[in-house]
Parts: structure tokens; C-alpha cells; sequence
């Protein structure tokens, strides 16, 4: 082995690859092969399992994004198996469930506009949220601010019977040591009852009589920070911990929305009862202003109520879509007290003219002046005659004439005056003919005038005293012009009324001839005018939407069904059936009434004979009329502000 000694020599081994690494490559596959395999099973596993699990919280969110659009309606949720996912589920269900709570307690807040309901329906609803077995309501006492008078106690308990009346009143001062320790309104309280409640509600039947009762008090304040109220809840046990704290977050929410509300529904009540005090007010006045009205404007609202009550209960099918609710009862009253408040501009002399020469005073008393004029210028005449040496039997005989034939021209002159005579053609020729006797007049008739006086009489050259004037004549300052008034130019533009050519004439032939009645044509517009200012006047107040129709109701009760009413000359179909209703109330009124001037009270046969005219010549609606004999409400009104002298048997048959 020598040679070897110095020599590099190697020895190598061939050995088969695949003999050393194919074992190795091949456990080196299959276990990739199992990674892969166990990969491709375990990641949808993994992400099946993980869906599952995150299912309720997937709910929960989607859940969670509704609440915050104010969406909470119930929905079915399955509890998770994952005792903290499940808590946060029930976590969010009960608030889902307050602020539902809440929500349709709001609704009811501001949908509701009776306070009574409102108060009711809040205990109602509160005691659900708060798991309570009675509400209460306490509301300060109108006649003395430091006591709390009981105003609604309620009770899930169907079979129980809350007695209000049961429960006593409560001192805002809390001058008692027992209301002091148990109740302090200014605060939201969870306490032992008062014993003088707790009394009044083991009376009722809402707890048993051995038991403790804890109330929970939550104060109504108005946002001056004034006491309204109290509303109260009673409960069996004794809450605590979470229960007493949901409680009390719930309850102090509800004490602002409750206070704000019930404010709100106060000062709306109070509004509407000073808006009522108001019309009550003015058509008081309007009656009052004139006392040959009297109570006119009183008496009709109550009787068109009578008459839409009878209409809103009848089947009859020209009424079967006649109804009225609340909104629609308080826009017809307010129209029919206020159907004449345009009155208030239509002058006293207007309204209460007597006799056709009444402006201010009856001038009956002028024209005898001067009838008393020409007989003592007859006198003078006459003992002229006779110291001149005329026949005094003669003269006497003459002056006895002349004398008889002037009271008779008065006295014809006179009867004329009165509305009760119809004046036909020869009539008017006979005031025409004792027009034409004159008198001297020796004095200054300017004297003692004021300005506007003088400028009505409009001479332009002074009159020669003394003068010849005629006993009867139609003067220039007789001619009152109409007023420069643009409010009412435009608003006799928008009716079709035919305005006169004088505001009034005066003249004392002109009124005199006047046929039918005391008023003259000007007059008569004077007082028909009433409706355009009520219209006017109503239309200008700025009325909520549910009262937008009263204007129209107020100012249609002279419409006629035939077209020829006033101030619109509405034809049957526009006009509503509010509206005809006013009309037959306010003609019924108007016919019976005993404290009228210008006429005698009709009787009750009279006045419903009068409206079956206004019937058949479609001035009324017939069906109303009928309506308003059938129902007896002619009768009841009749028995309630007729004299009985005016009650007498009416044949309705004859009628209907």
C-alpha cells in the first residue's frame, strides 16, 4: 500500500438516487397532499362555523341601523347560544321596545287634542312601559294654585273600576310632615304611597288592602318652570338596582314629553276657550247694540246645532253623507255665532228703524210742525178776514174746513209713516198732492249747522227770508253719499249686490212712499250689506285649516236655492248644506221673535206657513224644512223661547 502513501486517492460509491430520496419525496407529497386536503375541508368549515356565530351579531347590526332610522317594529329574533351575545340581543330588544314605547307615545302626544283622552291614553301607555299596576293624574286646581285636585285614575284591570272621586286632594305647599316625607312634586320620586292614596286605591280594587304600594311621582312643569301637575304610578314591590334605574330613565323622559305636551294641549284649550269667550263676546254685543234684536244671534247657533244634530241622525238619503266631527261641529257653531258680526258697521237707525221718517229721531215730529204751522196761518188768516170785515160765520166755517182737512192730511200723512200699511198707486198720489201745500219758513235753516251739515246742504247762493217751502220734499241734503272707502269699493266688487246711488236717501217723500215695511232701498242694502262685511271680516282673521269654511257658512245664509240670494247670488249647488241650514235658523228666529219694532211676532202656525212659501219658491232647502218639522224641533225651540201666546197647532202633514 505504499505506493498510495503519496497519492490523493478517493474512493466513491454509486448508490440510485431514487434508492435514498424517493421515500423521503414520497412522504414529502402525501403530507402536502394531506395539508392540502385538510385545507380545502377546514377553511369553508371554518367559514361556515363562523357565519353561524356571527349570525345574531349580523342581526343585531342590521337591527341597530333601524333604530337609528327611528325604525322599531318588532321583529323575531333567535337567541344566541353564546351566553354574552345573547344578553346584548335582549339588551337591544327591550330598547327596540322603549323607544317603540316612546314613539307611539309621541304620536299619541301630538295627535291628541281632548286633554282629558290625553291623559288618559298617557296612563294608559306609561303603564305598560313602566310595568305599573295603576296610573294617576293630579292637575292643579283652577281656584286655588297650591292644591292638586285628582283628575284621572286608571288600571290595566279591565274588571276594575277606578273611582276618582275616591282620591284625595294634595297640597303643592306639602304643609303636612306625612306628604312632605312621601312626596315632593318638584322632584321624580320611587317611595312608600301616601296612606290617603294608598287608601283610595285599595278601594278601587287595585291592591289588596295588607300590602306595601310604592308609587313612582313624576311632576308636570311647564317650561316657566310652574307646577301643571302630577302623574303618578303604584306598584306591588319594591323596585331596585336595574329595575328601579330603567324606571327612572323612562320616567324622567316621560315627565318632559308629558309636561311639554300637556302644556301645549293646555294653552290650545285655553285659546280655543278665549277664541269661544270672544264670539260669545261680539255677538253679545252685536245683540246688546241694538235691543230690538235681543238675543238673535244667541238663539240661532242653538238652533242650526239642533237642526244639523237631526240631520247628522237622520237616514234619509239626501242626508246619508251628512256628518259632522268634532272640527266640523266647531266650525259650524263658530259660523253661526258670528253669522251676524258684520252687523257691528250697520248703523243703530238702520236697525232699528220703527217708522219710514226715523233716521236718529222719528221726523214725524217736523212734518206736525208744520201741519201745526198751516193751522195757525189759517187762523191768522181767517181773524185777518174778519177784521177786515169779512163774514165771521162765513170765515169760521171756512177755517173749520180748512182746519179739518189739515188733521186729516197729517193724519193720513202720519198712518203712512207706519210699516204696516201697504202703499199702492193712489196712495202715493195722494202723499204727492198734500206735498204740494207750503209754508212760510222765516228763519235761517243754516244756523246752528255743523260743517259737514252745511256742506250736505250745498247752496251755492244764499236764500231770501222769508221763504215758501212745501210741507213734504226730497232735499239735496237729504242725499248721503256713499263713503271713500277703498276696503269697501273692493269688497262690493266681489259680490254681485247692486249698490244704490246714494249710501242713503232721507227724503221725506221717498220714504214715505216706501210700500212694504220701514226701510228704504238704500236702507235695505244698508242691511244686506252686513253679509259682505261679515264675510269680509271673517275672511280677514287668520283661522286654522279645519275652520277655512267658516266665511262661507257665516256668509250664505241669504243665499237662495233659486239663485236670487245675496251677497254672491250663489245657485243651489254651491251652496253648502251648513249654510242652509243657517238660513232656516236664522229666518225661524227671526219670524218668531217678540222684541222686533217693526212688526208683531209672528205665532208658530204663521211662521212655518211663511217657510213652506220660502219652501215652494226654493228661497229654503225643502228637504231641511221637512226635516225641520218631522224632527219637532220647530216644537222644542218653540216651548223653550216662544211667548205661549204664540204657540199654536201646526198641521205638518199638511207640510210633509
Amino acid at each position: 500500500m505504499s505506493f498510495m502513501q503519496n497519492n490523493n486517492a478517493r474512493l466513491l460509491i454509486a448508490v440510485p438516487e431514487e434508492s435514498i430520496l424517493g421515500p423521503t419525496k414520497k412522504m414529502l407529497s402525501e403530507t402536502m397532499l394531506i395539508l392540502v386536503s385538510v385545507g380545502v375541508i377546514f377553511i369553508p368549515l371554518s367559514w361556515l362555523f363562523a357565519r353561524v356565530l356571527t349570525r345574531p351579531l349580523r342581526t343585531l347590526s342590521e337591527q341597530i341601523k333601524q333604530v337609528t332610522a327611528l325604525d322599531v317594529s318588532e321583529t323575531e329574533t333567535e337567541l344566541s347560544h353564546i351566553e354574552e351575545i345573547a344578553e346584548l340581543q335582549q339588551s337591544t330588544a327591550k330598547m327596540r321596545k322603549t323607544l317603540d314605547d316612546f314613539l307611539r307615545l309621541l304620536t299619541i302626544l301630538s295627535n291628541e287634542q281632548d286633554i282629558h283622552s290625553l291623559l288618559e291614553k298617557t296612563c294608559d301607555k306609561a303603564s305598560l312601559m313602566l310595568k305599573a299596576d295603576s296610573a294617576f293624574v293630579y292637575l292643579k286646581s283652577e281656584e286655588d294654585d297650591s292644591i292638586l285636585e285628582p283628575f284621572i285614575l286608571h288600571t290595566q284591570n279591565d274588571s276594575i273600576k277606578a273611582d276618582i272621586t275616591q282620591c284625595p286632594s294634595l297640597s303643592t305647599q306639602w304643609p303636612y310632615e306625612k306628604l312632605r316625607n312621601n312626596v315632593n312634586v318638584k322632584d321624580i320620586q320611587f317611595n312608600l304611597i301616601h296612606p290617603m292614596l294608598k287608601t283610595a286605591l285599595v278601594k278601587a280594587g287595585i291592591h289588596p288592602e295588607n300590602s306595601n304600594v310604592y308609587t313612582l311621582t313624576i311632576p308636570l312643569v311647564d317650561r316657566s318652570g310652574h307646577i301643571l301637575g302630577l302623574l303618578g304610578f303604584s306598584y306591588d314591590e319594591c323596585l331596585a338596582d336595574e329595575d328601579l334605574t330603567h324606571v327612572m330613565g323612562v320616567a324622567k323622559a316621560l315627565s318632559d314629553f308629558v309636561s311639554l305636551s300637556f302644556e301645549g294641549q293646555d294653552l290650545i284649550a285655553k285659546q280655543k276657550e278665549l277664541l269661544n269667550s270672544f264670539i260669545s263676546l261680539i255677538a253679545g254685543a252685536i245683540d246688546t247694540k241694538s235691543p230690538y234684536t235681543g238675543a238673535h244671534c244667541q238663539r240661532v247657533p242653538e238652533l242650526a246645532s239642533m237642526l244639523a244634530d237631526a240631520a247628522c241622525k237622520s237616514t234619509q238619503t239626501q242626508f246619508r253623507k251628512f256628518s259632522l266631527d268634532s272640527e266640523g261641529w266647531e266650525q259650524l257653531n263658530i259660523a253661526a255665532w258670528l253669522h251676524d258680526c258684520g252687523k257691528v258697521t250697520t248703523p243703530e237707525y238702520v236697525i232699528d228703524k220703527a217708522t219710514k221718517l226715523e233716521t236718529i229721531y222719528n221726523r214725524i215730529n217736523e212734518i206736525r210742525m208744520r201741519f201745526e204751522v198751516l193751522i195757525r196761518d189759517a187762523q191768522i188768516q181767517a181773524l185777518t178776514a174778519i177784521s177786515q170785515g169779512e163774514c165771521a160765520k162765513q170765515t169760521n166755517s171756512i177755517l173749520a174746513d180748512n182746519i179739518q182737512q189739515i188733521e186729516a192730511d197729517f193724519a193720513f200723512i202720519a198712518q203712512c209713516n207706519l210699516g204696516e200699511n201697504f202703499i199702492d198707486d193712489d196712495t202715493i198720489a195722494r202723499i204727492e198732492s198734500i206735498s204740494q201745500q207750503t209754508w212760510l219758513r222765516f228763519l235761517d235753516d243754516e244756523l246752528g249747522l255743523s260743517p259737514a251739515e252745511l256742506a250736505q246742504k250745498n247752496r251755492p247762493n244764499p236764500i231770501t227770508l222769508p221763504i215758501m217751502e212745501p210741507v213734504l220734499s226730497d232735499r239735496t241734503e237729504h242725499m248721503i253719499p256713499h263713503i271713500d272707502n277703498s276696503l269697501e269699493l273692493e269688497a262690493h266688487l266681489r259680490f254681485n249686490m247692486k249698490r244704490p246711488l246714494h249710501r242713503n236717501d232721507l227724503g221725506e217723500l221717498h220714504n214715505l212712499m216706501i210700500q212694504r215695511g220701514t226701510i228704504n232701498a238704500e236702507e235695505r242694502y244698508i242691511i244686506n250689506h252686513h253679509v259682505i262685511q261679515t264675510i269680509t271680516m271673517l275672511e280677514q282673521l287668520p283661522l286654522p285649516p279645519h275652520l277655512s269654511r267658516v266665511p262661507e257658512i257665516a256668509g250664505g245664509h241669504h243665499e237662495q236655492l233659486n239663485g236670487r240670494g245675496y251677497p254672491r247670488g250663489h245657485q243651489e249647488e254651491e251652496i253648502s248644506l251648513e249654510a242652509r241650514i243657517l238660513a232656516i235658523a236664522d229666518v225661524f228666529e227671526a219670524l218668531t221673535a217678540s222684541d222686533r219694532p217693526y212688526k208683531t211676532a209672528k205665532s208658530l202656525s204663521q211662521s212655518i206657513k211663511i217657510l213652506s212659501f220660502m219652501s215652494k219658491d226654493r228661497h229654503i232647502d225643502s228637504d231641511l224644512f221637512k226635516l225641520f218639522l218631522s224632527s219637532g224641533i220647530y216644537l222644542e225651540y218653540a216651548h223653550k223661547y216662544l211667548k205661549p201666546a204664540q204657540i199654536d197647532e201646526v198641521d205638518i202633514a199638511a207640510y210633509l
